[in-house]
């Protein structure tokens, strides 16, 4: 019994110096914690195996000997834990939130370039229920945005609801960096259309819309002029004075001017459902977003 507990108190030392050592901690850390707690686990069942007072009394006292060497364990992980992470830049989702009454967050606005754009995962409007398996009822501004953020590359869940859907959505974000055209970029590509003989494109937009514009009526969006060449023109389904209700299934009633923007801008040929009022009569359209002439 006394030669099980020994060999597990020597296991368990040389758990401790490969994590004073660093070496492949970071990789395989929640293995080697994992490995600690299964070596002190049967150093333990050795230990009420032994059938004598005295036997017992020496193989605690050995084992508690053996482990005032290991109290440096849990500084050492954390240490070499850190020093892992330490090397990768926060990075966040690529998208703004505000709070509601109802305690959650809702999207506000998808920033160009981050993730929840690139995803086509995230919408605005959406409302925020979880992150990574924490409520976000109640939670105050600041301590959501510190959930949102972390190590680049790492993979953030979200649980989501989106329009009336009573059931929420579970997405997966990869956490990233906003990606920035690199300066010249620009210029360089109008250079070499230029030397080509072609006009600039308006495909150099990096969103496109439905071709129309509205007003706010008493917190209802109205359709007021129609763009040449876009959507709603070549299309003919979409007409001035016709009530904007909601976009992919968000209510737009008193949304503001950017978020709705934002709702009805997409990439170039990308789908969504329009819903509209029209002499009293509720329309349903499926668009496609397009440069206006």
């Amino acid at each position: 019994g006394e030669g099980n507990v020994e060999e597990e108190l020597k296991s368990a030392r040389e758990l401790q110096a490969a994590a004073e050592s660093g070496g492949s901690l970071v990789a395989n850390k929640e293995g080697l914690l994992a490995a600690v707690l299964k070596e002190l686990e049967a150093a333990k069942s050795c230990v009420s195996k032994l059938q004598t007072d005295a036997a017992a009394s020496d193989a605690v006292r050995k084992m508690l000997a053996a482990l005032n060497d290991l109290t440096g364990f849990q500084s050492a992980v954390q240490s070499a834990i850190s020093q892992g992470e330490k090397g990768k830049r926060q990075a966040g989702l690529g998208f703004k939130f505000r709070r509601l009454k109802t305690g959650l967050f809702d999207v506000r606005e998808l920033k160009a370039g981050g993730a929840a754009m690139s995803s086509k995962l995230l919408r605005v409007g959406d409302r925020i229920v979880e992150v990574d398996g924490t409520s976000c009822k109640g939670l105050s501004s600041q301590r959501l945005g510190a959930l949102l953020l972390g190590p680049q590359g790492s993979e953030c869940v979200l649980k989501i609801h989106r329009g009336t859907s009573s059931e929420p959505t579970t997405i997966t974000l990869t956490r990233q960096l906003k990606q920035k055209q690199p300066k010249g970029a620009a210029a360089s590509e109008e250079g070499e259309r230029r030397a080509r003989g072609e006009a600039a494109a308006s495909t150099e937009k990096r969103h496109a819309g439905l071709g129309f514009t509205c007003k706010q009526r008493g917190g209802v969006w109205m359709v007021s002029r129609i763009k040449d060449g876009g959507f709603a023109a070549t299309s003919g389904t979409i007409l001035v004075g016709d009530a904007l209700n909601a976009v992919d299934g968000v209510r737009c009633t008193s949304l503001p001017a950017p978020e709705l923007i934002a709702l009805l801008r997409g990439r170039p040929r990308s789908a969504c459902t329009v819903e509209l009022t029209r002499g009293g009569k509720t329309i349903t359209v499926q668009a496609e977003r397009n440069f206006e002439s």
